[in-house]
Order: structure tokens, then sequence, then C-alpha cells
């Protein structure tokens, strides 16, 4: 005669809501929403930089985003600086021919300047973290080509004094981000800085 035991709890999502697994999944889902929208009513979700209200956290408002000067092909292979036409793949800007920098390639998200600069002015000197995944999106996006060469990806340490003024090293942060993002390996530890 056959034993009956329990169906394995593999995939809660898999059940019909009539089930008991298939309820539980359902109230955990209902659960969910409810402390989502609680949350949403204690801190709601605000752009990032101007503080208006927004629908989504982690974002910008349509107004902070068209300030953003986004840095875009066709790119210096080797700088990443931004050029005047597309004049076919690899192509290196007058900068990377007249004086070659040490390293092989570098990207930017966007230039450096008003709410960009803002932005990070609040990640580095104002222990503002809430825009730390949305730096990592856009790394992980203009980075791509470079971090699919990548076999770990290492922070620039800071220098102590500026580690104990600031309490966290930003490039750390985000490399922590754009490791979860990409699952590229990240070895946060593995320079120390010796001046």
């Amino acid at each position: 005669m056959d034993q009956l035991r329990p169906a394995p709890l593999s995939d809660p999502e898999s059940h019909p809501v009539g089930s008991r697994n298939g309820f539980t999944a359902h109230m955990r889902r209902i659960a969910t929403s409810g402390l989502v929208r609680l949350a949403d009513i204690i801190t709601p979700p605000l752009c990032l930089a101007c503080h208006s209200p927004l629908g989504t956290h982690d974002s910008l408002c349509p107004a902070c985003w068209i300030r953003i000067d986004f840095i875009r092909p066709p790119l210096c292979d080797r700088l990443g600086i931004p050029l005047p036409f597309d004049a076919g793949a690899a192509t290196l800007s007058a900068q990377a021919i007249a004086a070659p920098p040490v390293y092989g390639r570098a990207r930017a998200v966007a230039r450096y300047d008003g709410v960009m600069r803002d932005l990070v002015h609040d990640l580095k000197f104002h222990d503002r973290h809430d825009a730390v995944r949305l730096f990592g999106r856009w790394l992980a996006e203009t980075g791509r080509d470079l971090i699919a060469d990548a076999d770990l990806m290492v922070p620039v340490p800071l220098h102590r004094l500026k580690l104990l003024r600031r309490r966290f090293n930003q490039a750390a942060v985000l490399t922590a981000e754009l490791s979860r993002i990409t699952a590229t390996p990240a070895a946060p530890l593995a320079l120390i800085r010796t001046r």
C-alpha cells in the first residue's frame, strides 16, 4: 500500500490558490504588497536630486533626468570621451594618442556637473547612499563591455584619514552594487593604500 506524503514545497508560486501552499503564497504576496505600500506612505519615493514626489524609489524626476549630460557613443576606445563622429571600431581620440594613459580603457556615465555632481557629492560627503542602486544600474550599462572582460572588480582604497572622515569608501560601496548587478566577483580588500 502506498503511503501519502506532502508534496515538495519547491515552488509555492506554482500551487493553485485553493491549495494550502497556494493560499500561503497568496497571503504572502498580499502582506508584502501591503508592507511596500505602508513603507511608501512612511518614506514616499522622491527624486534623488530635487526630492519631488515620484512613483518609484531610486530614481530621478524627468526635470532632473534631462539635466544630466550622459556620455554616449561614439567614444574614444581608451579614454571613453565623446568623439565628434563615428570613425569605426576602436577609435582613439587625439588626447589618447598624444598622451596614452597607463590604463587600457575607461568609461564614465555622465559629465561631472550639475545634477550628477550633486548626486556624487551627496554620496561622498553627506552619507547619502540612496543613489547607489541608480549609480549601479548606470555603471553596469555604461561599463558593460569592460565588465564582460573583467575577472574581478577591485575598488580603489581610501587613505585612512579620508576613510575616518567619510566613514565609508564610496568606491567599495559602488563596486559591491555593481558586483551584485553583474555577478562579477569583487575584492574590496585586495589593495592597500600606502600613501
